[in-house]
């Protein structure tokens, strides 16, 4: 809301089962990142979010339109919400996520799968 038209954001929730839960504040580094890299740095700043859920898993997509590398300038804040969510991953869901981060052109890609059930 607070970007208003400046910033086109789309978000997808796909029809599935979201009875089950999945430990908190997981899937708020990725949106976030999203924002935080994507909304002031891009000639029209886009960013896409889809969320889907099965009776096994939850899965979230994150992608942002971004810049090269070569003209962004380094973060501050040091760049460690990727990391820490991976470790959490690791500590709450040992061999049962996937994340994966790439940069493709002008768009960062983010993706976090979480297998909730065998």
């Amino acid at each position: 809301m607070r970007f208003g038209d400046s910033v086109k954001i789309l978000f997808m929730v796909q029809p599935g089962n979201y009875t089950h839960c999945i430990e908190p504040m997981l899937l708020i580094p990725l949106i976030e990142n999203a924002f935080k890299h994507g909304v002031n740095v891009a000639e029209e700043p886009e960013i896409d979010i889809r969320l889907t859920a099965t009776e096994t898993e939850v899965s979230l997509s994150v992608s942002n339109k971004t810049i090269a590398y070569t003209t962004q300038l380094p973060d501050k804040t040091g760049g460690i919400g990727l990391t820490n969510l991976e470790r959490r991953l690791k500590i709450l869901y040992p061999g049962k996520h996937q994340l994966a981060a790439q940069k493709n052109d002008n768009w960062f890609h983010a993706s976090l799968k979480i297998v909730t059930h065998d």
